[in-house]
């Protein structure tokens, strides 16, 4: 939309957003800002009433200042617990902690599995091959990391897609894929990496429902319990959209595992409590057709697409 808006404006564009909590050196604002030149929207004169607007002229509304107690909330995850009535663990929200060299070497492995699939090269060759020369070369500049790091980011990307959770993308296993999914659970924003919802292999397959999949750069995140309360919330939240169909979570990490949290697959109706709370599943098997047709499902994405993105 940036793009469209900045080759498209005949006169002058206006950009306006809120102060982030941290400054990203590779991002779109900061190559931006040395080329804009900064308006105080207090200083716009409002035209009379009944009066109009001096040609040339415009008004710009003032967002009004975060409230002190939801700052406080946001800067002490501790006050944030507090304050909610539900009880609810809270949820690193984009743009949250400081801003270095590794996490944005994981936002650049997030989105070139984001992009995976929807742009650029097909899935076959980036499973085979990765990804070219020059589009590592962009990641490096566009997320203000070092060449090694962004040849490390690709690596793990392509060790996700050609991994144990590779079914994720397969059009024959996967009736919906949503990427970077927004969800509103409890009064929270949450994004899960991608969702997807997978067939049926046979009438009796334990693995078919909704998948939420949290993509890691760490070697054994569900060793973390932080990352791991995390992915539960977000499984919760899919549940709460989907009441009675099956929703499991994973792990997709940069070696290649998938590492469910929670329900294990093959276990079906069983309860967190009654099965282990991480496990280790192999690569699933390649599908046969189904023995009944399949009963259609809602999805919280678009329906009219096997797969969404927000890219």
């Amino acid at each position: 939309m940036l793009y469209v808006a900045m080759t498209r404006a005949k006169h002058c564009l206006a950009l306006s957003s809120v102060l982030p909590s941290n400054s990203a050196p590779g991002s779109w604002w900061n190559r931006l800002a040395p080329l804009v030149t900064e308006v105080d929207a207090g200083t716009a004169p409002a035209p009379a009433a009944g009066a109009e607007a001096t040609p040339g002229t415009f008004t710009i509304a003032a967002l009004q200042p975060l409230p002190e107690a939801l700052q406080s909330a946001r800067t002490q995850p501790g006050a944030a617990a507090a304050a909610d009535p539900s009880g609810a663990p809270p949820v690193a929200m984009p743009g949250d902690g400081d801003s270095t060299p590794l996490s944005r070497q994981g936002d650049a492995m997030h989105q070139l599995l984001e992009q995976a699939g929807v742009a650029g090269v097909p899935l076959a060759d980036l499973r085979a091959h990765g990804w070219p020369a020059a589009r590592i070369a962009r990641l490096a500049s566009d997320h203000d990391i070092a060449p090694a790091a962004a040849e490390l980011a690709a690596r793990m990307a392509q060790g996700i897609l050609a991994g144990e959770g590779a079914w994720a993308w397969d059009p024959a296993q996967v009736q919906t894929a949503i990427n970077e999914a927004p969800l509103n659970y409890q009064g929270q924003s949450l994004r899960i990496d991608r969702l997807v919802l997978r067939r049926a292999a046979h009438a009796d397959d334990a693995t078919a429902g909704w998948w939420v999949l949290d993509y890691k750069s760490a070697a054994q995140p569900q060793r973390q319990q932080a990352l791991v309360a995390q992915l539960q919330r977000y499984r919760e939240a899919v549940s709460a959209l989907m009441p009675g169909e099956a929703v499991y979570a994973a792990f997709l990490t940069g070696d290649g595992r998938l590492v469910p949290v929670g329900e294990v697959p093959g276990a079906a109706g069983a309860s967190a409590a009654q099965a282990p709370a991480v496990g280790h599943t192999l690569a699933p098997a390649a599908p046969v057709v189904p023995a009944k047709p399949e009963r259609a499902r809602a999805a919280p994405g678009p329906a009219d697409s096997p797969q969404g993105s927000l890219f």
